[in-house]
Order: C-alpha cells, then structure tokens, then sequence
C-alpha cells in the first residue's frame, strides 16, 4: 500500500468505492428523493406561493450543504490520491532505472540482447511497483471524476436555487404593487 494514500492504509478499492458513493449520493440529493419525504426536486408549480417557495428553498439548501460536505470529501481524496500516484510513479521510475541499469551490467559480459528484451527484464522486476502506480493513477483519475461531478450538482442545485429566489422576490414585487 502507498504511504499518504490515507490515514489508516485503506486498500485502493475500499477508497474508490467511498468516493464512488459520494458521486452517486449527490446524483441523488439533484435527481432523486435523498431521503426527503417530499420526493425528487421538480420544477415548481407557476401558481406557487411564498409559502411553497420557502418550503422548497428550505429543501434545497439541506441538500446543498450535504453537497458542500461531498464536495470538501471528495477534494481531499483527490489530492491523497494525486499525491499516491505521483509517490508510486516516482518509485516505479526510480526502481525501472535501477533495474535496467543491473540488467545491462549483467547482459555485457552475455550473448548479444536487444534493448526491447532488457527492458522488457527490467519491467519484470518492477512489475508490482509498476501496476502499483497504474491503480494510483486510475484512482486519481475516478476522484477527479467524482469531484466533477459532485461539483456539477452543486452549480446546478445553486442555479435552482437562485431561479427561485429571483421568483420569491418577483412575486414579492408584484404582490407590494398590488396592495
């Protein structure tokens, strides 16, 4: 396991199935009922109060401050899996170099090999260091996907809520106008 990737050593797998979930919840606090038992946030109805407004204001700022905390979890495991990637490629490159230096000292006093075959014995020795780096990079990569994400549904659960404001405030105007 990379030292850095996490506090208590979690397996790479055990980190992208978190950071998968966090994607997932907030798919789910934009698209799906997360837990509110009044369902899914849907467009609200033209003839909408102040009342139905600051109800549904309500909801949405719940689940833009759960969206918040996902965004600030799955940040961090970006940067811890950055940082892995880079510390596990660093260590793969450094024991590939070491490993070909001794596999071309060792091949100058033998029969004549190619340079493809040495590296190819080189890669061989660091094969556990190199599929090391491989899952850190694609970990890296799946956070920054699930970063994205979650940073999509926070812009968009933003937007509704500024649209409502802006109708919260209009139907505010219309209404003093009015009395």
């Amino acid at each position: 396991m990379i030292e850095g990737l996490v506090q208590y050593d979690i397996p790479f797998t055990k980190v992208e199935e978190h950071v998968m979930k966090w994607a997932a919840e907030a798919l789910d606090l934009r698209h799906g009922d997360a837990g509110d038992p009044d369902g899914p946030l849907g467009l609200l109805p033209v003839d909408a109060t102040v009342h139905d407004m600051a109800l549904y204001l309500h909801r949405l700022k719940t689940r833009v401050d759960r969206v918040d905390y996902l965004i600030l979890q799955a940040l961090q495991a970006k940067g811890k899996a950055a940082r892995a990637y880079q510390g596990a490629n660093f260590k793969y490159e450094k024991q590939f170099d070491e490993a070909s230096n001794r596999v071309r000292s060792k091949k100058l006093f033998e029969d004549y090999s190619s340079g493809k075959e040495r590296a190819s014995e080189a890669t061989l020795e660091v094969f556990d260091q190199k599929r090391l780096a491989y899952q850190a990079d694609r970990l890296a990569k799946i956070a920054t996907e699930a970063y994205d994400v979650i940073k999509e549904v926070k812009w968009q659960l933003e937007a509704m809520r500024k649209d409502v404001r802006a109708s919260l405030h209009g139907l505010q105007f219309t209404t003093s106008i009015e009395n």
